[in-house]
This record gives structure tokens, C-alpha cells and sequence, in this order.
């Protein structure tokens, strides 16, 4: 069970991820081209700025708040951290999305941080590296595109539909995106914070992606919702709350976008599982 620790303000949880985050992309811009990678033991490419940037944050986030728990993509959090499944406040760091990207000097890379309340996102923010673009939304206010308001996309359901897609082999996408190439234009940038952005800010209507864990989609889902749209599993049921004991390991599914978007994908979906 959640500890009762003291309420903090949302305004300065947003506030101070987005200094992590500017932090960050100093780190990564700095090291782009020159961070060596690895292969983890998933397959999945990590450079040594990743590394940098979540230990970075995660001395950050304890230094300041010793009894918030931290969740990341990679495992080097500071062992001061509270513990995720005893701790109200939980932060979800993607340290670097686009980890592929930055490796082949493909200049489309973010840092996503999220900070959820018993396992819900109250806070987040999504920093764009290249494009120098900042996105941000709490649970009690709206999203925003450095600093202006944005809103999901209310587009009709025509083909000039913009869907931001996972794709490859290791993602096993196929199946579900290839019908919607004679539909709707699909995007994939290669990394799905960015497609959460885009989405929440209406430079993408919709979004997918079959393989995801929780540090690639909180931020990005506060967003959409903040932006009127909608972020939900495959079938339309709702992604949080989640548990912060066992969600790093859980993949989630999910189908993000405007709502005419959100319910053209969920229904195509559905009409093929029927």
C-alpha cells in the first residue's frame, strides 16, 4: 500500500522536470555522434548517455525528494530512492527515447518524465532534443507546447489522417498497421514519446504501438488527456491506474489520439478481433 506522505505541489513537480529535463538535453546533445552503445539483454540498443542522463536525473529527484520513488528505462537509479510499491509519489524517466535514433545520428531523440500519485500521472513533460521543444501537461491544467496552450487533433476521418505507427519486425505491428496504409498516412519517427506529443499538440491525430512500457507513454498519455484527447489499451479500457511495484516489467498496448481518431483505430481493432 501507497505511503500517506504529505501532498506536493503539481506546479512544482512540472516545473522541475522540465529542469531535469533541460538537463538532459544538454547531456545528450553534447554526445550525440560520440556516445558508444551496447546491446542490453533484451537486444535493445543503450549508449552511455542514456546511462548519464538517468543517473543524472535519478540523484536529482533524491536530493530533492528523498521519499518519491523512481522507475527508468535503465536500471542505474540511485538505491536512496523510495520504494515504488510503498511510496505515494513515483517518477517514470525515459531518459532517452529514440535510443536507435540517436545511435545513427538520426537528430529525433526526447527525454520523457512523468511523475504519478499512486499510480496515476499528475505531471509530465516531454523534451524534444533537436527541435528544442518542450511539452508539458499536470492533471489540473492544460497541455502545453513551450509554454502555449495545444489541443488533440479534431480532424475528420478522411485520408489525410496522420497515424504515428511503431513499426518493424521486433515489434510484431504488422498485422494490425498494414490495412490502415490504404486508409490513413502513417508516420513513425522512432520513438514514441514524440508520437504522444505530436498527438497531444495535434501535429499527429493518432498514435499506436503494440510494444510499451510505462516510461514510454505516461507523460505523453497526461498529455493527450489534458489535450482532449484519448490514450487507452487496445480493447478501450483505461491505462492507469497501474501498480508502480510491477509496471516496469508489464507491456502495455495502446491507442492514442484525438477522439474521432481514437475511435476509428479502437474500432478497426476491435472489428478485426471479432
Amino acid at each position: 500500500m501507497a505511503s500517506t506522505m504529505s501532498t506536493v505541489s503539481i506546479q512544482d513537480l512540472v516545473q522541475f522536470a522540465a529542469e531535469l529535463a533541460t538537463e538532459a538535453g544538454g547531456v545528450a546533445l553534447a554526445q550525440f555522434g560520440s556516445s558508444p552503445a551496447q546491446r542490453k539483454t533484451d537486444g535493445s540498443e543503450v549508449t552511455s548517455a542514456d546511462l548519464a542522463i538517468q543517473e543524472l536525473l535519478a540523484r536529482r529527484i533524491v536530493g530533492r525528494y528523498r521519499d518519491h520513488a523512481i522507475i527508468g528505462e535503465e536500471v542505474v537509479v540511485d538505491s536512496l530512492a523510495a520504494d515504488p510499491a510503498r511510496a505515494r509519489y513515483c517518477w517514470v524517466i525515459d531518459p532517452l527515447d529514440g535510443t536507435r535514433n540517436y545511435v545513427r545520428r538520426f537528430p529525433v531523440v526526447a527525454t520523457s518524465i512523468a511523475v504519478m500519485d499512486e499510480g496515476r500521472p499528475v505531471a509530465g513533460i516531454i523534451r524534444w532534443h533537436h527541435a528544442g521543444q518542450v511539452f508539458a501537461a499536470t492533471a489540473d491544467g492544460p497541455t502545453t507546447l513551450d509554454g502555449v496552450a495545444v489541443q488533440a487533433s479534431r480532424r475528420p476521418l478522411d485520408g489525410n489522417l496522420l497515424v504515428g505507427a511503431q513499426l518493424g519486425a521486433s515489434h510484431g505491428t504488422q498485422n494490425v498497421v498494414s490495412p490502415w496504409l490504404e486508409r490513413w498516412a502513417l508516420r513513425n519517427v522512432g520513438a514514441t514519446a514524440i508520437h504522444l506529443a505530436l498527438v497531444a499538440s495535434g501535429g499527429l491525430d493518432a498514435a499506436f504501438a503494440k510494444d510499451c512500457r510505462v516510461w514510454d507513454f505516461a507523460a505523453g498519455a497526461l498529455m493527450i488527456e489534458r489535450a482532449g484527447g484519448m490514450c487507452t489499451g487496445l480493447g478501450g479500457e483505461p491505462l492507469f491506474p497501474v501498480d508502480p511495484a510491477t509496471c516496469a516489467e508489464t507491456n502495455y498496448p495502446f491507442i492514442a489520439g484525438g477522439p474521432k481518431a481514437h475511435q476509428a483505430l479502437l474500432e478497426d481493432i476491435r472489428a478485426r478481433r471479432a
